[in-house]
């Protein structure tokens, strides 16, 4: 078996080690920047707590094949395919502590996007880390987040 030479970008050596270190780490920009292209993941969307729905942020939950790596436990910026079409969305991959889950879940709320995509497979295109995982206090205190998650997805699709 041949080894090949770490490929070098931007004076950084790259390799599949280094990449999957940056996605364990939430180092999104730099996995992006090393792969050439937004690390994503594909998945059926499948029947969730209906959690995000009562709070106004409905998401759909995505059964990420078990062989591919997902990013550290937190929310980042996506981009999210469903037939053919491109959406920004926000994602959460993680335990939904403030709702004492007990599974890991990848979870997004699609911005300005209102369709029953129950049973189809799409894919998440990340963009950028949002913020860590953590427990809230409350329902209303998550909710808040969200609303602040919200406005910093709206600021980065001004930014775009």
């Amino acid at each position: 078996i041949q080894q090949l030479n770490a490929l070098q970008i931007d004076q950084l050596n790259v390799s599949s080690t280094k990449i999957r270190k940056a996605l364990e780490n939430g180092h999104i920009r730099e996995a992006n920047k090393m792969l050439g292209y937004s690390y994503f993941v594909s998945g059926e969307v499948i029947k969730g707590s209906q959690l995000g729905r009562n709070i106004g942020f409905p998401t759909a939950n995505i059964q990420v094949d078990s062989t591919k790596l997902l990013p550290k436990n937190a929310a980042y910026i996506v981009k999210v395919k469903v037939e053919e079409k491109y959406y920004f969305g926000m994602l959460n991959i993680g335990l939904r502590p403030t709702a004492d889950g007990k599974k890991l879940q990848t979870e997004v709320f699609i911005l300005d996007f209102n369709q029953n995509i129950y049973g189809k497979t799409i894919t998440l295109e990340f963009i950028d880390f949002l913020r860590n995982e953590k427990k809230f206090n409350s329902i209303e205190e998550l909710k808040a987040q969200l609303e602040r998650d919200k406005e910093t997805l709206q600021n980065y699709i001004i930014m775009e």
